[in-house]
């Protein structure tokens, strides 16, 4: 008995973990979400952990920068160092300094390159910046106040900088390349901002930065390579020509130190963080101020996208990411332990490569939103969801009569099937995935080819409206649940005999809403609008087993499951109940939905129970019948599906959106998915200006300026939604 509380107590504490991080992602407190999560013991980690792991930890990478030091003629491992990095132009190689520089391979993390003195205590490296051509690098050497120059593939030490900044205290010194990699700008605590040319190494210029007694912030020189800003503990901006003796331009508006500052990659803009918890962004030309963006936290260290659309800036000890154009924050990245020194834009601007303050690592993170992956939404409403067999696609069913395909993993439209004449109520593949069963209110069953498209058979019930239909897992046979008015049957189709038919059970006052085969084909279940559950033989068609599952108001039951076992069932409708099929005992009852339930289906592992209803999706503890976890992105859901793998849901969002909840990483990253995107932005253009998909399809035919690739998916997402020229046509006609 006590171990049977402790393991209760265990579980509780699991759901409340969970809860907790849902609150704390909500929060944009990455750093919590990411410590609670690994808080949870990995024996109960389920669906839910797996996703909030998944939209809360972005790293794609976690590289250890532990050097070895050597004190007092020993040597041994530290990781409690600032860590400056650095991306190279061409994204291949990453930097890092931090006691030593070491030069890695971006896309596998392997350590290519150590460079450093032959004794030396911890850190005496800290800032570095790669040459345009990716050769060299430099680094400000804090012990001895020089710059040191690198080629970094063969560890050659080319040339130091000597003579540059002296601070009695700290001595702290930096440098940077400028873009054409000609020169490099180094400042550090005395005020002054040296411009020296990367060849030669002379003394170009001399920028006295103001009278602080803390010194230049970091600095940043301008596409260009002529300008050159910097920030100060005085508040001020500071804008120079270095080429000329010219006094710089002052920005003021800060009130605190400005600790960050950026060109954008125009040159058009000039960004600057501060102590003060803001952004602002300046006109470059004339120094006046375009906008400031509230950070909640002071900003550390700032960097722009290649393509000056984004922001990412270290503020306090998380990443945040933002839009330039409206100051929105799109990603806060939390998961260093003890502070950030330093985050970077990759080349590319997919990823992110940040210095941990004191962990000792270097992280890579993907800036992909992982939140979900919409599928194209209907018109109207979506009533039915299912996975292929190897969860490459998904088909749905609705009120707009179509029964419609989707890639799972670029999020692709493949085609449309038409053929209903009234809301397609039940979709499902085959065991094998080569075909596709719908259900319709029309009353017809009709089986395609689930490659093609064409139309193999149909089926016509005379019983009226068709709202169920399952196969078997032998695919050769179908059973269907149908009513009208009163009056319902439950029919067994046979798939091999030209559709001949069987009918189990006909009712004169409720009709089964729902059916399902058990996984080994041996029962078949039957639910009606009158709350009764019914088992069947499923080879005899005997009536085994009658149940009532609710009576009153509530009473109907609109879906019904099976656990991978088939030892049990959920039953939902006005509430959920689980079912023992074999003694016909009721398990438990799930509350807390508190709208109707539209679908609910049991996880590949038999350990979750997730449910769609008007309030959203509810994901259920199978063993306990706790509530875990509901998806905020969900709402007003009549659907829902999982992957054969267990890690993607399938559901619906309030605009007749269908989205995917992922809780891994997709096959192949998110490469395709960006493709789609481009190519579906394209149909939706040209559909804006020609008003038909006819039109849509002749002109990227015609279109020679898009990518092969790109060409191809939008033509295949143009080609699945013909059917929409269609229905225009017949509104048109009315």
């Amino acid at each position: 008995l006590a171990e049977e509380r402790a393991e209760d107590y265990r579980r509780s504490l699991y759901f409340h973990s969970i809860a907790l991080t849902d609150v704390a992602y909500r929060n944009k407190d990455i750093t919590h979400a990411c410590e609670l999560l690994e808080s949870c013991p990995e024996d109960l980690r389920g669906w839910e952990w797996y996703r909030l792991n998944h939209i809360s930890n972005k790293t794609l990478m976690t590289i250890p920068h532990k050097i070895t030091i050597l004190h007092n003629g020993l040597t041994s491992l530290h990781n409690g160092v600032e860590i400056g990095v650095a991306v190279s132009p061409d994204g291949k190689y990453i930097a890092s300094a931090g006691g030593s520089i070491k030069v890695w391979n971006a896309a596998t993390g392997a350590e290519l390159m150590t460079l450093r003195r032959k004794n030396y205590s911890v850190g005496p490296y800290y800032s570095v910046s790669f040459s345009a051509d990716g050769k060299r690098i430099v680094s400000g050497d804090w012990t001895d106040h020089t710059l040191k120059i690198f080629e970094w593939a063969t560890g050659t030490e080319l040339r130091t900088l000597q003579g540059l900044h002296e601070e009695p205290r700290i001595g702290r010194v930096a440098g940077r390349f400028s873009p054409d990699g000609k020169y490099i700008a180094s400042w550090g605590w005395d005020n002054k901002v040296k411009v020296w040319d990367a060849e030669t190494g002379e003394e170009l210029a001399v920028l006295r930065g103001g009278k602080s007694v803390r010194g230049v912030s970091p600095v940043a020189f301008s596409p260009d390579s002529k300008r050159i800003v910097s920030g100060n503990t005085d508040k001020i901006v500071r804008v120079w020509d270095w080429t000329t003796s010219d006094e710089p331009m002052i920005l003021r508006g800060h009130n605190r130190t400005v600790l960050a500052v950026a060109f954008s990659p125009d040159g058009k803009r000039i960004l600057s963080g501060s102590y003060d918890r803001t952004i602002k962004i300046w006109d470059a030309e004339n120094g006046t101020e375009v906008m400031t963006i509230d950070t909640e936290s002071y900003v550390r260290t700032m960097a722009v996208s290649t393509d000056g659309k984004r922001i990412v800036s270290v503020t306090g000890d998380i990443i945040k990411v933002w839009d330039t154009a409206t100051g929105d924050e799109l990603m806060v990245l939390g998961g260093h332990v003890g502070g950030v020194t330093e985050a970077v834009f990759s080349p590319d601007g997919r990823h992110v490569i940040s210095g941990g303050h004191f962990d000792g690592t270097v992280k890579v993170w993907d800036l992909t939103d992982r939140k979900l992956l919409t599928l194209r939404g209907d018109k109207k409403r979506v009533l039915s969801l299912a996975f292929s067999p190897d969860g490459k696609r998904i088909v749905s069913g609705g009120t707009d009569k179509m029964v419609k395909i989707y890639d799972t993993i670029s999020g692709a439209e493949i085609m449309t099937l038409s053929g209903h004449s009234n809301n397609v109520f039940s979709v499902v593949f085959t065991i094998d995935g080569t075909r596709i069963i719908s259900s319709s209110r029309d009353g017809i069953i009709k089986v395609w080819d689930a490659v093609s498209g064409a139309e193999l058979a149909t089926f016509r019930n005379p019983d009226g409206k068709l709202f169920s239909v399952a196969p078997s897992p032998d695919g050769k046979r179908i059973v269907s649940g149908s009513w009208l008015g009163k009056k319902g049957t439950v029919k067994l189709w046979d798939l091999s005999a030209e559709g001949s038919v069987k009918t189990l059970h006909r009712t004169k006052w409720a009709g089964p809403s729902c059916v399902a085969f058990s996984p080994d084909g041996k029962y078949i279940v039957s639910g009606d609008e009158g709350g009764e559950i019914k088992i069947w033989d499923a080879i005899t068609g005997n009536e085994m087993k009658k149940k009532r599952n609710q009576q009153g108001a509530w009473a109907q039951i609109s879906c019904i499951a099976f656990s991978p076992d088939g030892r049990r069932i959920v039953v939902g409708g006005g509430e959920l109940k689980v079912w023992n099929i074999e003694t016909g005992n009721e398990g438990m009852t799930l509350k807390g939905h508190g709208s109707w339930i539209g679908d609910v289906v049991f996880s590949p592992d038999g350990k979750r129970i997730i449910a769609a209803c008007g309030g959203g999706l509810k994901i259920w503890d199978a063993s306990t019948g706790a509530e875990i976890f509901s998806p905020n992105e969900s709402k007003n859901c009549m659907a829902v599906a999982i992957s054969p793998d267990g890690k993607t849901i399938a559901t619906t969002d309030n605009e007749n959106n269908i989205i995917l909840l992922e809780s891994v990483v997709p096959a192949g990253g998110y490469k395709s998915r960006r493709t789609v995107q481009n190519a579906r932005k394209d149909v939706e253009q040209l559909y804006k200006k020609l008003n038909s998909y006819h039109s849509v399809i002749d002109a990227l035919v015609t279109d020679s300026t898009l990518e092969g690739p790109v060409r191809q998916l939008a033509l295949q997402i143009a080609n699945a939604r013909l059917w929409e020229d269609k229905e225009m046509a017949k509104d048109a006609d009315k």
